[in-house]
C-alpha cells in the first residue's frame, strides 16, 4: 500500500487498525495476516502501532461517543501524531464511527477505508461523511473527511 508513507525520513507512518468484529468471526487470520504484512514491509516506512482493535459492527456502534473516547484514548497512550494512519476494516457502521473518531484527533488522522460489504463499498467506503447518531438523531454528529485510500476487496464479500 503505497499510500501508508513515512512522515519523512527519519519518521516512519504509524498505523491504527480497528477491525469489524463481524469480519474477526467470518475469518479469524485477519488479525494474523495483518501483523505478517506489516512485519514484511520496511518498519523504517510502515509500522502497526498496536494490535489491530475489534469494533463492535452494526448501527449500534455509532450510538454514543464511546467509540469516540476509545479511539481518542487509544491515540493518545500510543503517541500517535496527525501524520499517523487509521486503517478501518468493516461495514458501513464500523466506517462511520471509526472514521469519525479518526476526523477529530489532531483535526483529521489520514483514512485508509476497507468496506466489506456491497452497500459499504458503494456508500460508506466512498464518502466524504463520517458520523454518530447523538440525542437520538441519525448522523447528529459528523464531520466530512475524505479518505486518504480505499481498498475494494472482493474477499470480504
Amino acid at each position: 500500500m503505497e499510500v501508508l508513507r513515512p512522515v519523512s525520513e527519519s519518521r516512519p507512518a504509524r498505523a491504527l487498525v480497528f477491525i469489524d468484529d463481524g469480519c474477526l468471526r467470518q475469518d479469524p487470520s485477519l488479525v494474523g495476516r495483518i501483523h505478517r504484512w506489516f512485519a514484511t514491509h520496511d518498519p523504517r516506512l510502515v509500522q502497526l502501532a498496536a494490535a489491530p482493535e475489534p469494533v463492535t459492527g452494526g448501527e449500534t456502534v455509532k450510538g454514543d461517543l464511546a467509540i469516540v473516547e476509545r479511539i481518542g484514548r487509544l491515540a493518545y497512550d500510543l503517541g500517535i501524531c496527525r501524520h499517523s494512519y487509521v486503517i478501518v476494516i468493516g461495514g458501513g457502521a464500523v466506517l462511520d464511527a471509526v472514521g469519525f473518531a479518526a476526523s477529530l484527533i489532531h483535526r483529521g488522522l489520514r483514512q485508509v477505508r476497507i468496506p466489506t460489504t456491497v452497500l459499504a463499498q458503494c456508500d460508506a467506503g466512498l464518502g466524504v461523511k463520517n458520523g454518530i447518531n447523538h440525542f437520538g438523531a441519525k448522523n447528529f454528529l459528523g464531520t466530512f473527511t475524505p479518505p486518504d485510500a480505499i481498498i475494494n476487496d472482493a474477499a470480504f464479500l
